[in-house]
């Protein structure tokens, strides 16, 4: 199916991203986005594609991941957070603090809204 070829993609991708490859990483990811309509491995995709850029264009990819995160948060709150909160954490790493701030705000809120304790963030 196309979502389980998206997956094996996205566990590629990530073997990929260890062995320092991020090249292929990148094209593995943007296959598995490719062939499948599923939001939450389309999330997972960008999810992994942010840790691959989080050096080297956090700014950039933060955007990608805000308008992500939005979208998953109807069907994964959860991952919706956690993306938000990795998104902050690399921003204020890269001294875009305003935009990290702005994100780990937004992942507070979003934990505290499911009843889950500020550690979750």
């Amino acid at each position: 199916s196309p979502d389980e070829s998206a997956r094996r993609l996205l566990q590629a991708a990530g073997a990929a991203r260890l062995a320092g490859m991020t090249d292929r990483a990148r094209e593995a990811i943007v296959h598995a986005r490719e062939r499948t309509s599923d939001p939450l491995l389309r999330a997972d995709a960008l999810a992994l594609l942010f840790q691959i850029d989080a050096w080297s264009a956090p700014v950039a990819t933060a955007r990608s991941i805000l308008a992500e995160a939005e979208r998953t948060a109807a069907l994964d709150p959860a991952r919706a957070t956690r993306m938000l909160a990795e998104a902050a954490t690399a921003l204020i790493r890269s001294a875009s603090m305003s935009q990290g701030v702005e994100m780990a705000e937004r992942a507070l809120a979003q934990a505290r809204a499911r009843g889950q304790s500020d550690d979750a963030v």
